[in-house]
């Protein structure tokens, strides 16, 4: 039996920290559940205090605002001015066939800087960055 049982949270996407309002009293860790309280999202993963931002638009750090590095980037805008211009034109122009993760002006997704980024670049050309 026991006499003093200890609350546990939550930690649905087992990041580690547990949501404060689903909570459980036990005498021993129940499996899924953890003593932190902290977890802002706890349905995301890669949402927990202190987490690097994901360049998603959402508060991954848990701290109630939207971070710098937890920004969407503006796409198109190559050189980070808020404006997407000829610089930018230029400086996709020069990644064009890159391939891999790393490439700046893969703005679908594909590890390919190709046509399908180009065509996306285009419809986005001339727009200031929100």
């Amino acid at each position: 039996s026991c006499v003093s049982p200890t609350l546990y949270y939550a930690d649905t996407d087992s990041d580690g920290y547990g949501d404060a309002m689903n909570t459980i009293s036990a005498c021993s860790q129940p499996n899924g559940y953890v003593l932190d309280n902290t977890d802002c999202d706890d349905d995301n993963e890669f949402a927990f205090p202190g987490a690097p931002g994901t360049a998603e638009g959402i508060d991954n750090n848990c701290n109630q605002v939207i971070d710098p590095e937890e920004e969407i980037p503006c796409i198109g805008d190559m050189n980070g001015d808020g404006e997407r211009n000829v610089q930018d034109l230029l400086e996709y122009l020069a990644e064009y066939g890159c391939s891999g993760p790393t490439c700046r002006g893969d703005f679908n997704g594909d590890d390919a800087v190709n046509g399908a980024d180009l065509l996306t670049f285009l419809s986005v050309f001339g727009i200031d960055c929100p």
